[in-house]
Protein backbone atom coordinates (compact mmCIF):
# COMPACT_ATOMS: atom_id res chain seq x y z
CA UNK A 1 0.00 0.00 0.00
CA UNK A 2 3.05 2.61 0.84
CA UNK A 3 4.92 1.82 -2.21
CA UNK A 4 1.48 2.26 -4.50
CA UNK A 5 0.75 5.55 -2.95
CA UNK A 6 4.61 6.76 -2.99
CA UNK A 7 4.94 5.72 -6.97
CA UNK A 8 1.45 6.90 -8.25
CA UNK A 9 -0.48 8.71 -5.89
CA UNK A 10 1.43 11.17 -3.83
CA UNK A 11 1.84 13.32 -6.59
CA UNK A 12 -1.81 13.56 -7.31
CA UNK A 13 -4.01 16.40 -5.90
CA UNK A 14 -7.05 13.66 -5.10
CA UNK A 15 -6.38 14.50 -1.12
CA UNK A 16 -9.76 12.76 0.01
CA UNK A 17 -9.71 9.81 -2.84
CA UNK A 18 -5.66 9.18 -1.15
CA UNK A 19 -6.83 9.62 2.66
CA UNK A 20 -9.25 6.87 2.27
CA UNK A 21 -6.72 5.21 0.38
CA UNK A 22 -4.35 5.37 3.40
CA UNK A 23 -6.66 4.56 5.33
CA UNK A 24 -8.36 1.42 3.68
CA UNK A 25 -4.34 0.10 3.50
CA UNK A 26 -4.58 0.82 7.60
CA UNK A 27 -7.52 -1.71 7.94
CA UNK A 28 -6.72 -3.93 5.20
CA UNK A 29 -3.10 -4.65 7.13
CA UNK A 30 -5.25 -5.24 10.46
CA UNK A 31 -7.99 -7.23 9.08
CA UNK A 32 -5.93 -9.20 6.09
CA UNK A 33 -3.77 -11.76 8.55
CA UNK A 34 -7.06 -13.10 10.26
CA UNK A 35 -8.93 -13.93 6.85
CA UNK A 36 -8.27 -17.99 6.18
CA UNK A 37 -9.10 -19.90 2.88
CA UNK A 38 -9.47 -23.13 3.61
CA UNK A 39 -9.45 -25.92 0.66
CA UNK A 40 -10.90 -29.49 1.01
CA UNK A 41 -8.50 -32.24 -0.60
CA UNK A 42 -9.47 -36.02 -0.06
CA UNK A 43 -6.49 -38.16 -0.72
CA UNK A 44 -6.67 -42.04 -0.91
CA UNK A 45 -5.58 -43.91 2.48
CA UNK A 46 -2.80 -46.19 1.78
CA UNK A 47 -3.39 -49.46 2.00
CA UNK A 48 -1.61 -51.85 4.49
CA UNK A 49 -1.03 -55.30 4.77
CA UNK A 50 -2.36 -57.20 7.71
CA UNK A 51 0.95 -58.84 8.51
CA UNK A 52 2.91 -56.01 8.89
CA UNK A 53 1.07 -54.95 11.79
CA UNK A 54 1.92 -58.33 13.59
CA UNK A 55 5.91 -58.38 12.85
CA UNK A 56 7.32 -56.86 15.83
CA UNK A 57 10.45 -54.15 15.19
CA UNK A 58 13.53 -55.08 17.53
CA UNK A 59 14.02 -51.56 19.60
CA UNK A 60 16.85 -49.52 18.90
CA UNK A 61 18.82 -47.55 22.07
CA UNK A 62 20.63 -44.38 22.08
CA UNK A 63 22.50 -42.61 23.98
CA UNK A 64 21.02 -39.42 25.36
CA UNK A 65 23.13 -36.10 24.17
CA UNK A 66 24.68 -33.82 26.91
CA UNK A 67 22.60 -30.96 27.51
CA UNK A 68 23.97 -27.86 25.55
CA UNK A 69 23.22 -24.12 26.85
CA UNK A 70 21.84 -22.35 23.86
CA UNK A 71 19.58 -19.14 22.94
CA UNK A 72 16.20 -18.44 22.16
CA UNK A 73 16.73 -16.11 20.15
CA UNK A 74 12.80 -15.79 18.66
CA UNK A 75 11.73 -15.66 22.51
CA UNK A 76 14.63 -12.46 22.95
CA UNK A 77 13.03 -11.00 19.87
CA UNK A 78 9.80 -11.11 21.19
CA UNK A 79 10.60 -9.67 24.57
CA UNK A 80 12.66 -6.87 22.95
CA UNK A 81 9.20 -6.29 20.66
CA UNK A 82 7.14 -6.20 23.99
CA UNK A 83 9.09 -3.84 25.69
CA UNK A 84 8.90 -1.66 23.08
CA UNK A 85 4.84 -2.26 22.66
CA UNK A 86 4.97 -1.16 26.23
CA UNK A 87 7.01 2.05 25.76
CA UNK A 88 4.88 3.24 22.99
CA UNK A 89 1.55 2.66 24.57
CA UNK A 90 2.88 4.14 27.87
CA UNK A 91 3.97 7.38 25.56
CA UNK A 92 0.93 7.77 23.70
CA UNK A 93 -1.02 7.31 27.46
CA UNK A 94 1.17 10.15 28.55
CA UNK A 95 0.20 12.06 25.38
CA UNK A 96 -3.33 11.72 25.85
CA UNK A 97 -3.13 13.00 29.65
CA UNK A 98 -0.79 15.97 28.94
CA UNK A 99 -3.57 17.15 26.33
CA UNK A 100 -6.55 16.32 29.14
CA UNK A 101 -4.49 18.69 31.20
CA UNK A 102 -3.59 21.63 28.67
CA UNK A 103 -7.45 21.43 27.94
CA UNK A 104 -9.05 21.26 31.77
CA UNK A 105 -6.75 24.29 32.96
CA UNK A 106 -7.59 26.92 30.37
CA UNK A 107 -10.91 28.38 29.91
CA UNK A 108 -13.12 27.28 26.41
CA UNK A 109 -15.37 29.05 24.35
CA UNK A 110 -17.92 26.67 22.05
CA UNK A 111 -19.03 28.26 18.67
CA UNK A 112 -20.18 26.95 15.56
CA UNK A 113 -19.97 23.17 16.82
CA UNK A 114 -16.26 23.83 17.78
CA UNK A 115 -14.52 24.64 21.23
CA UNK A 116 -11.74 27.03 21.20
CA UNK A 117 -9.09 27.00 23.60
CA UNK A 118 -6.81 30.48 24.03
CA UNK A 119 -3.94 29.47 25.92
CA UNK A 120 -0.92 31.96 27.35
CA UNK A 121 1.53 29.18 26.48
CA UNK A 122 3.96 29.37 23.61
CA UNK A 123 3.04 26.64 21.80
CA UNK A 124 1.97 26.58 18.06
CA UNK A 125 -2.13 26.79 17.68
CA UNK A 126 -3.35 22.86 17.07
CA UNK A 127 -6.32 21.03 16.67
CA UNK A 128 -7.33 17.81 18.28
CA UNK A 129 -11.25 16.37 17.24
CA UNK A 130 -13.10 19.39 17.57
CA UNK A 131 -10.94 21.54 20.07
CA UNK A 132 -8.52 24.14 18.60
CA UNK A 133 -5.83 26.01 20.86
CA UNK A 134 -3.81 28.85 20.31
CA UNK A 135 -2.31 31.87 21.81
CA UNK A 136 -3.55 34.97 20.31
CA UNK A 137 -0.63 37.26 21.29
CA UNK A 138 1.70 34.83 19.18
CA UNK A 139 0.07 36.15 15.73
CA UNK A 140 -1.70 39.38 14.05
CA UNK A 141 -5.35 39.06 13.67
CA UNK A 142 -4.98 38.61 10.03
CA UNK A 143 -3.01 35.67 9.88
CA UNK A 144 -5.15 33.81 13.00
CA UNK A 145 -7.63 33.82 11.07
CA UNK A 146 -6.02 32.28 8.71
CA UNK A 147 -4.64 29.58 10.98
CA UNK A 148 -7.55 29.22 12.75
CA UNK A 149 -9.63 28.14 9.64
CA UNK A 150 -7.16 25.87 8.77
CA UNK A 151 -7.34 24.32 12.17
CA UNK A 152 -11.58 24.49 11.22
CA UNK A 153 -10.68 22.14 8.47
CA UNK A 154 -9.09 19.49 9.96
CA UNK A 155 -11.42 19.79 12.99
CA UNK A 156 -14.54 19.55 10.50
CA UNK A 157 -13.22 16.38 8.95
CA UNK A 158 -12.19 14.70 12.10
CA UNK A 159 -8.35 14.28 10.91
CA UNK A 160 -7.47 13.68 14.23
CA UNK A 161 -9.07 9.97 14.29
CA UNK A 162 -6.72 9.44 11.33
CA UNK A 163 -3.82 10.62 13.30
CA UNK A 164 -5.03 8.52 16.70
CA UNK A 165 -5.08 5.16 14.39
CA UNK A 166 -1.77 5.17 12.68
CA UNK A 167 -0.14 6.06 16.28
CA UNK A 168 -2.15 3.11 17.93
CA UNK A 169 -1.29 1.30 14.89
CA UNK A 170 2.55 1.91 15.09
CA UNK A 171 2.90 1.65 18.35
CA UNK A 172 2.14 -2.48 17.56
CA UNK A 173 4.02 -2.12 14.55
CA UNK A 174 7.02 -0.22 15.80
CA UNK A 175 9.58 -2.59 14.78
CA UNK A 176 9.12 -1.99 11.19
CA UNK A 177 9.80 1.06 9.27
CA UNK A 178 7.27 1.24 6.79
CA UNK A 179 4.26 2.42 9.64
CA UNK A 180 7.03 5.35 10.34
CA UNK A 181 6.88 6.42 6.62
CA UNK A 182 3.22 5.70 6.60
CA UNK A 183 2.40 8.15 9.39
CA UNK A 184 4.59 10.41 7.69
CA UNK A 185 2.92 9.88 4.35
CA UNK A 186 -0.59 10.17 5.90
CA UNK A 187 -0.24 13.05 7.98
CA UNK A 188 1.30 14.85 5.00
CA UNK A 189 -1.92 14.39 2.91
CA UNK A 190 -4.03 15.98 5.81
CA UNK A 191 -1.99 18.68 5.44
CA UNK A 192 -3.06 19.35 2.08
CA UNK A 193 -6.92 18.21 2.58
CA UNK A 194 -6.75 21.05 5.46
CA UNK A 195 -4.55 23.95 3.37
CA UNK A 196 -6.84 22.75 0.06
CA UNK A 197 -10.04 23.51 2.18
CA UNK A 198 -8.58 26.77 3.67
CA UNK A 199 -7.85 28.14 0.42
CA UNK A 200 -11.12 28.23 -0.66
CA UNK A 201 -12.28 30.01 1.99
CA UNK A 202 -9.85 33.14 2.08
CA UNK A 203 -9.64 35.81 0.11
CA UNK A 204 -6.65 35.32 -1.32
CA UNK A 205 -4.72 31.96 -2.08
CA UNK A 206 -1.40 33.69 -2.88
CA UNK A 207 -1.62 36.14 0.43
CA UNK A 208 -2.28 32.52 2.33
CA UNK A 209 0.51 30.53 0.51
CA UNK A 210 3.05 33.80 2.35
CA UNK A 211 1.12 32.79 5.75
CA UNK A 212 2.52 29.24 5.26
CA UNK A 213 6.22 30.32 5.36
CA UNK A 214 5.79 33.62 7.36
CA UNK A 215 4.53 31.34 9.77
CA UNK A 216 7.32 28.81 9.97
CA UNK A 217 8.12 28.44 13.40
CA UNK A 218 9.80 26.09 16.08
CA UNK A 219 7.26 27.03 19.15
CA UNK A 220 6.46 23.22 20.91
CA UNK A 221 3.64 21.31 19.21
CA UNK A 222 1.73 18.99 21.58
CA UNK A 223 1.47 14.74 19.95
CA UNK A 224 -1.42 13.70 18.77
CA UNK A 225 -2.64 16.84 17.25
CA UNK A 226 -2.79 18.64 13.89
CA UNK A 227 -1.12 21.74 13.46
CA UNK A 228 -0.67 24.94 11.29
CA UNK A 229 3.16 24.48 11.71
CA UNK A 230 3.84 21.58 10.25
CA UNK A 231 7.67 20.44 8.58
CA UNK A 232 6.60 20.29 4.99
CA UNK A 233 6.59 22.00 2.02
CA UNK A 234 3.48 22.74 0.74
CA UNK A 235 3.44 25.91 -1.97
CA UNK A 236 2.46 23.56 -4.62
CA UNK A 237 -0.55 22.19 -3.15
CA UNK A 238 -3.00 24.59 -5.44
CA UNK A 239 -1.37 23.33 -8.29
CA UNK A 240 1.31 25.98 -8.76
CA UNK A 241 4.62 27.32 -7.72
CA UNK A 242 5.25 30.73 -6.62
CA UNK A 243 8.56 31.93 -5.83
CA UNK A 244 8.77 33.82 -3.02
CA UNK A 245 12.20 36.32 -2.20
CA UNK A 246 13.68 36.86 1.08
CA UNK A 247 15.49 40.32 1.40
CA UNK A 248 17.88 40.72 4.57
Amino acid sequence: FYLVYIVMLKKDTFFTANRFYLISGIIAAIVLPFITFTSVTFVEAPTIPVGAINQSSPLLFTEAAPETFSIDWWQVALTIYFVGLIVMITRIIIQLVSLHRLFSKCKSVRKNGFRYIETREKIAPFSFFKTIVYNPNLHDKKELQMILEHEKAHAKQWHSADLLLITIVRAFQWANPITWLYKKALEANLEFLADYETSQKVSSKKQYQLVLVQASSALPVPALTNNFYHSFTRLNVFGRKIKIDFHY
